[in-house]
């Protein structure tokens, strides 16, 4: 089990890990949560959603009393506060910063939890198969990233490619979507790493040979299937220039997998599996996973 400070600065979903948080019901315990949760920089309405769950067990299981620290903390809470969200310089909208940590590395990604809702789009949180893959290049002595050239396709937050920048990798991170461009942009410059950041649309036009020679890699690009046709174009176009891929995908349907598998195979795409995470296993000493559909890692060729 990741450290509470950690699975608090992802902001782990507050029901998954509800199990968690009822452990530490004995007052000794309830110190060393509240501990965690203010050294996770968590917003106040995570760290209220949190203390909501613990007190409301306590109360209901009479096993022990709530102390002192936790209940004036839960107090002050609730009182509305200019300050709710947090800001910071890479703060925009609703969202807010969520903390990675492996080994000697912090993340810092400016989230929006609720994006489908309040956005229309998916760029705007880090998703499952972007944890998965970050995980496997961190894992794996496979893949060597120091001085490799790296693009990413469809990056979104840029939690994949920022992780291969911190392994030492010279990384490209694109994306189709200005607004998620600009915000990678910032999301760079507040993790002080060294990456560059361009817009790519998936078309028959884009320019790719300058990034001839990369490790090509995309997670969660293939929720629909309708975006198929335009990847597996840039795909190939990228592999025809001695690239090669590694992508990770939630198989959320299994149909839509095989229909990208069909796709790829007609184009001569080489597809190998690498590795499969299961989130319900919680796989990752680095990160948390919020349970799910498995997790494939694939290598792609010509």
């Amino acid at each position: 089990m990741l450290p509470l400070e950690q699975l608090f600065a992802q902001q782990a979903q507050v029901a998954s890990i509800r199990p968690i948080v009822l452990m530490y019901q004995a007052e000794s315990q309830q110190k060393e949560l509240l501990h965690a949760l203010f050294a996770s920089k968590a917003p106040r309405s995570y760290v209220r959603q949190i203390l909501r769950v613990l007190l409301t067990a306590i109360e209901s299981a009479d096993i022990a009393d709530p102390v002192e620290e936790l209940i004036t903390t839960y107090a002050g809470l609730m009182v509305p506060s200019d300050s709710e969200g947090e800001k910071t310089s890479i703060r925009s909208d609703e969202s807010t910063p969520v903390y990675y940590r492996f080994g000697q590395h912090l993340l810092t990604v400016n989230e929006n939890r609720h994006t489908l809702v309040q956005f229309g789009g998916t760029g705007y949180r880090t998703w499952e198969a972007a944890l998965a893959l970050g995980d496997y290049f961190i894992s794996t002595t496979a893949v060597d990233l120091k001085n490799q050239r790296v693009l990413e396709l469809g990056a979104g937050t840029g939690f994949a490619g920022m992780v291969t920048a911190s392994l030492g990798s010279h990384t490209v991170l694109t994306d189709g979507d200005p607004a998620v461009v600009e915000r990678l942009n910032k999301t760079i410059s507040f993790n002080n790493l060294t990456a560059d950041v361009q817009e790519l649309y998936w078309g028959p036009d884009a320019a790719v040979d300058h990034f001839a020679n990369s490790l090509v890699i995309a997670a969660d690009v293939l929720y629909d299937v309708d975006i198929f046709p335009a990847f597996i174009c840039i795909l190939r176009r990228l592999l025809s220039v001695n690239c090669e891929a590694i992508i990770a995908t939630t198989v959320r349907n299994e149909d839509t997998f095989g229909e990208f598998l069909a796709q790829a195979a007609a184009q001569e795409i080489v597809v190998q599996p690498l590795a499969t995470y299961d989130p319900s296993d919680e796989p990752s000493e680095f990160f948390w996973f919020a349970p799910g559909p498995r997790i494939e890692i694939l290598r792609l060729g010509l």
